[in-house]
């Protein structure tokens, strides 16, 4: 399964590949090609918020971890911005 067009705005470069989703609440992917693996969840909190958490596994060190970890800060506040802009709209 290829990324959808959701996840090519919030990760637009990298190639994701997800291999199993139980949407809208989660999905796992493989990342870049590689060996790492990304498993993204979304819960609802309250009527009009989300929480998103990433788990980044299989990273070969701290350095890669430092990495992704800033990373995934930026792209994280980037699907925030996107949804507020999009005022929710799929």
């Amino acid at each position: 399964m290829a990324k959808t067009g959701e996840s090519a705005r919030w990760l637009p470069d990298v190639e994701v590949r997800v291999r199993t989703a139980t949407a809208p609440r989660i999905f796992r992917a493989g990342w870049a090609g590689g060996p790492t693996r990304i498993v993204v969840g979304i819960d609802a909190v309250g009527e009009s918020k989300a929480r998103v958490s990433v788990l980044h596994e299989k990273l070969t060190g701290a350095e890669q971890a430092a990495e992704l970890k800033a990373y995934w800060r930026e792209r994280l506040a980037a699907l925030k911005a996107l949804l507020e802009t999009d005022g929710g709209h799929r």
